[in-house]
């Protein structure tokens, strides 16, 4: 399935004129390196504690570490803000590590979802692909539903 999903995201980025990007594993599916919306997965065939990469930019209290123990960044999204894996959920973290929010039960729905956004610029179709793949991804606060509100905004 991995090599499908690389097959499908290379096809859609040469449909759209863009080059592609190289892929990088994240345990046995692929994630393009860069994908939109401002998605980076430069962490993914190596997921580390969160303290591992922001040790610079933060001090880590024994019960901050305790509490994101099960967090391991594969990615980052906008300025910085971790996607993490806790267990097999992909979270996108904000930047003071205190609220996580749904972006996909797991690493081949995210794939999923990163295929059916590319390029996208109709929300509503969008939105039927995610709903498709993960439903509780268009739920309220989840990460795919306030993207999907963006879709055809210029943004």
């Amino acid at each position: 399935m991995a090599a499908n999903f690389a097959a499908r995201w290379r096809h859609k980025m040469r449909a759209l004129g863009l080059d592609v990007a190289p892929f990088v594993s994240c345990g046995m599916w692929l994630l393009p390196q860069e994908a939109p919306p401002l998605l980076r997965f430069e962490r993914a065939a190596s997921p580390a504690a969160l303290w591992d990469i922001y040790n610079a930019n933060h001090v880590w209290s024994p019960a901050e570490r305790e509490r994101l123990t099960a967090f391991r960044v594969i990615g980052s999204y906008g300025a910085g803000d971790p996607i993490c894996l806790v267990e097999r959920t992909v979270v996108l973290l904000d930047s003071g590590f205190r609220q996580s929010v749904y972006v996909n039960r797991g690493v081949p729905e995210l794939a999923e979802c990163l295929l059916a956004y590319l390029g996208e610029s109709d929300p509503d179709k969008f939105r039927a692909a995610v709903l498709a793949v993960d439903p509780l991804a268009l739920s309220d606060e989840a990460f795919w539903n306030c993207e999907s509100d963006r879709i055809g905004q210029g943004s």
